[in-house]
């Protein structure tokens, strides 16, 4: 995994709070509130589940090359510690 600096790591913070709020919000809560979303920031795609790891991988099975930011469904704690994976192809 690449270090970023702080000022991409907060773009990303910033992009996948807007997905979240803009996509998923509405969608998922209250019906899925402390389930993990997974999401990519380059296609906006993204996966619900309770596990964070199976969720990260059926994404990842679909969006080999995307970035990934990770937190859980209604936690305004965890839209503060959200994680960032890139995928290597090899």
């Amino acid at each position: 995994m690449a270090v970023q600096d702080d000022t991409q790591t907060n773009a990303d913070f910033d992009l996948a709070n807007a997905i979240y709020d803009r996509r998923i919000r509405d969608q998922y809560e209250p019906a899925c509130n402390g389930q993990y979303v997974v999401i990519d920031l380059d296609s906006e795609d993204f996966e619900v589940d309770e596990d964070n790891a199976q969720a990260f991988l059926r994404l990842r099975e679909r969006r080999p090359e995307g970035r990934f930011w990770t937190r859980r469904v209604a936690d305004p704690i965890g839209a503060r510690f959200l994680t960032l994976f890139r995928s290597k192809t090899t």
